[in-house]
């Protein structure tokens, strides 16, 4: 295991007192049905159903929701609903006729279909009305391709969003040679208030992870060694420790460690880094940091430290972040302007040596 940095129990304990679990954000938009009544008659068995339009005050149209702005949060899902307040459907047969009543709803937000003439409410013969409407609803949840075009994305417009309501009749059966029908019909339930349907957009989203140096405060720069530079010599490889937290709010997403990248400075690479996934909000890890002395001198190099949102939510929600991490180093030449031999020529100039020694002492 990592070990935890020290400042993590007063991390936890600001963090806990002052963050909130983020609510749902929703929107709501009801319209009402434009006229006292409607209906539709459907006297023909080997037709299909007959469907007339239920017109409203008002329509969905681009500006009815907004898309998730990303900034808020990672998106983990949205749900998708409607509901029907003050209806009356009804349903008449003439002789042996039967039947179904029902009304559709079909919705599209942002280019994508969320209910395609699905039945809010029905009756079929012999009942002759329903005044309870179902609620439609629907979660797309992250890993569902359609939840991406309900995130905001700059320079690209959202796409399509309307809706439409239909009243069908359905006539199944007739008494043998008759001309029998059947007829729906929708109104208001009551005379006071108009009949209505209401669509829901809600998104569900967590706080966005926040990169860090330090546990007490947002650092984004840091420099190592803290203070004055260390002295390596050149070709050597060395290793740094520093701490990374997560300083997000309660319940926010982890943060991952993805890579690095140079920035500015020379003389200085950095071989390796110790990635990781998932740091929780409100915690810590050390990282190590493998660099390796390319050329003589003093250097000043930085690296760019990439972390994002952990992958959950919507992978169109989630965050992107930078820490600038600066290396001082004094690179020198192991004190002697010589370069150290390496162990398997000292073994060899020491084999040849002896062999020079042994000729010697033959030729005298």
């Amino acid at each position: 295991m990592n070990p935890q940095p020290r400042l993590m129990a007063l991390v936890l304990s600001m963090i806990g007192m002052s963050a909130v679990q983020a609510a749902p954000m929703i929107s709501v938009r009801t319209y009402d049905i434009a006229e006292r009544s409607y209906a539709v008659t459907d006297s023909s068995v080997m037709d299909g159903a007959v469907s007339t339009a239920i017109t409203t005050s008002g329509s969905i149209g681009p500006n009815s929701f907004q898309q998730f702005d990303a900034s808020t949060g990672v998106l983990t899902s949205i749900t998708a609903s409607v509901s029907a307040s003050n209806l009356l459907l009804s349903q008449q047969v003439t002789g042996g006729a039967t039947g179904t009543s029902a009304v559709r709803v079909s919705w599209t937000s942002f280019g994508e279909s969320l209910f395609d003439r699905q039945v809010i409410g029905s009756v079929s013969t012999p009942t002759p009305s329903l005044s309870n409407f179902d609620t439609l609803s629907r979660t797309i949840a992250s890993g569902d391709a359609a939840g991406d075009a309900f995130v905001a994305k700059a320079g690209q417009p959202p796409g399509n969003s309307a809706a439409s309501y239909g009243l069908v009749a359905d006539l199944s059966s007739t008494a043998p040679g008759s001309a029998d029908s059947l007829t729906s019909s929708l109104s208001s339930r009551t005379a006071d208030a108009a009949g209505s349907f209401t669509h829901k957009l809600a998104y569900s989203y967590v706080p966005h992870a926040i990169a860090s140096f330090e546990g007490d405060q947002t650092t984004t720069t840091w420099r190592l060694p803290v203070s004055g530079n260390i002295e390596v010599e050149l070709g050597d490889l060395f290793t740094l420790d520093l701490n990374i937290f997560n300083l997000g709010l309660l319940g926010g997403a982890g943060l991952d460690l993805d890579g690095f990248n140079p920035k500015s400075g020379s003389g200085l690479s950095m071989t390796d880094l110790e990635l990781f996934e998932g740091l929780a909000q409100g915690t810590g890890r050390n990282v190590k940091a493998s660099f390796r002395a390319d050329e003589l001198g003093s250097h000043e190099m930085m690296f760019s430290l990439l972390l994002s949102d952990e992958d959950v939510g919507f992978a169109s929600s989630r965050g992107s972040y930078e820490l600038e991490l600066t290396v001082f180093a004094n690179v020198v030449d192991n004190g002697n302007g010589n370069p150290v031999p390496e162990p398997g020529v000292l073994a060899l100039l020491g084999i040849g040596l002896f062999g020079l020694a042994v000729r010697g002492r033959a030729a005298r």
